[in-house]
């Protein structure tokens, strides 16, 4: 059955060749994107370079220089992104594991209350549900622009009372407002009593390395994680992994910073033998003709290897493989949410 019209596809066709001006050129889709995909290259380019002055030694004054130049490109990557009306994908740029390297350091005070999980009932930690168990100094100028509070959808989830669904979905809401005054691509997870969705503890993430787990995870109670994703795509693969191996984790949430929500549940029928053994055919997928997930998630910085020409298709089979494992998770029991 066809999914478009042959005259949808002609508006559509239309569209991808109608040029949009910016700063004096005109660019037809296919141009705005491979300009885009040279600006995340320089953008790899430059952070590398900030990495081999701070490693040799190098003197403030260059370091300096070459954070600004950077932060030029990026600014320019986001206008451009913007007036072409094309996602922005930092991820491409910040895959290189460099985390925040393109600015000085932050004064962000993280004065995070952590209730003693280990002592606690669920009827105890049920009280936590406060935005101020996170006492992070508010900054008056917004850090992470891209985070887009306003997007968090209506979370409805079968199987979990309305109340609990509310308490996910003001919790997503409580975590892009934090984020948005942390570095660009730093991560934040929330710890949930799962009887009640409400919040018993939190951590931040390193900054700008958009990876972030819990300490230990509880095994007094049942509970759920919520974390944001900076790269605004559905639960990773190693979010995933650690999720089977959690046994009281009984649900794994994550929203996108562009309001993108994904969870897997566990059920009664949940078979994380099967699923672990399907995850490792996974990674063993091509995304070059050289390069294999897994190679991927060992060292994020092999992306910068592979040419530019190549680049676009490495990621999108790369996204397309993270999607395809998340959602094979109800061939084994467990239940796939995206909203």
């Amino acid at each position: 059955m066809r999914t478009y019209t042959d005259e949808q596809l002609d508006e559509m066709n239309r569209q991808e060749n109608t040029p949009v001006e910016y700063n004096g050129k005109k660019y037809t889709k296919y141009e705005a994107l491979q300009r885009q995909r040279r600006l995340e290259t320089t953008m790899r380019a430059e952070r590398q370079k900030i990495k081999l002055l701070q490693e040799g030694g190098a003197s403030e004054d260059d370091i300096i220089t070459a954070r600004a130049k950077y932060r030029v490109t990026s600014s320019e990557y986001t206008r451009f992104s913007k007036a072409m009306n094309l996602p922005q994908q930092r991820e491409r740029v910040t895959v290189d594991g460099l985390g925040n390297i393109g600015v000085g350091k932050y004064k962000v005070t993280n004065n995070i209350h952590k209730p003693n999980v280990k002592n606690s009932t669920p009827n105890t930690v049920a009280n936590s549900n406060d935005s101020s168990i996170i006492d992070n100094e508010k900054s008056s100028k917004v850090l992470n622009p891209d985070v887009k509070v306003e997007s968090v959808p209506k979370i409805q989830i079968g199987g979990l009372e309305e109340s609990q669904n509310e308490n996910i979905q003001k919790t997503c809401v409580t975590l892009l407002e934090k984020v948005q005054n942390l570095p660009e691509n730093t991560e934040m997870i929330f710890c949930l009593d799962y009887a009640t969705m409400k919040i018993v503890s939190s951590k931040v993430g390193d900054y700008g390395k958009s990876s972030v787990g819990l300490d230990k995870p509880n095994s007094t109670f049942d509970y759920a994680t919520l974390h944001n994703h900076p790269s605004n795509t559905v639960i990773g693969i190693k979010d995933i992994e650690k999720f089977l191996n959690n046994r009281n984790e009984k649900m794994m949430m994550t929203i996108g910073n562009r309001g993108k929500f994904s969870a897997l549940m566990k059920t009664e029928k949940s078979n994380p033998v099967g699923y672990e053994f399907f995850i490792a055919g996974e990674k063993g997928k091509r995304i070059t003709q050289n390069i294999t997930v897994q190679q991927v998630l060992d060292n994020p910085e092999i992306i910068n290897t592979i040419p530019l020409e190549e680049l676009n298709f490495a990621y999108d089979r790369l996204e397309k493989i993270q999607y395809n494992i998340a959602k094979r998770g109800e061939k084994y029991g467990y239940k796939f949410i995206e909203i």
